[in-house]
């Protein structure tokens, strides 16, 4: 493979170059000042703005609702707590197959959109406690009845 090997300096080419066509004219330079509304439209921009939060909020109470009405359980499963830095993990030893399956799944699904990069998060097992994303989901796969093979 070859390479192309250059003294040229595009740190000082481009700002004399930029020097030179705002000098012929070529380039003009403007200021972008905040855009006042007048109030009537002002009003009314953020009458939108609250109606599509509404929406919104209507949208994601619908898709909950509907998601618990086909699957009831859902109401019931244990959450994972997420807040700026942390996630807060349910203790494997109170869930059952289902819930510890059910958390499972969500981790992993957290885990591959890289939700929990930079997270510290509260793992316990009863009296037992982790950091490490594959302790628990050791436990957790334990807990399911999982037969790992290597």
């Amino acid at each position: 493979m070859a390479g192309i090997n250059t003294s040229f300096n595009l740190a000082a080419y481009a700002p004399d170059q930029l020097r030179k066509a705002k000098d012929s004219g070529e380039l003009t330079l403007a200021r972008n000042e905040k855009i006042t509304l007048p109030p009537e439209t002002q009003r009314e921009v953020n009458e939108r703005l609250r109606s599509a939060e509404r929406l919104l909020a209507a949208s994601k109470a619908g898709e909950t609702a509907l998601q618990t009405k086909e699957n009831p359980t859902l109401a019931n499963q244990p959450k994972i707590i997420q807040t700026n830095n942390s996630v807060s993990l349910p203790d494997v030893g109170q869930l059952s197959k289902s819930d510890a399956s059910h958390v499972l799944g969500a981790l992993q699904k957290m885990i591959d959109s890289g939700q929990m990069e930079g997270k510290v998060f509260n793992a316990r097992n009863g009296q037992a406690s982790t950091g490490d994303y594959d302790v628990y989901k050791g436990w957790l796969q334990m807990r399911i009845g999982v037969d790992l093979y290597v």
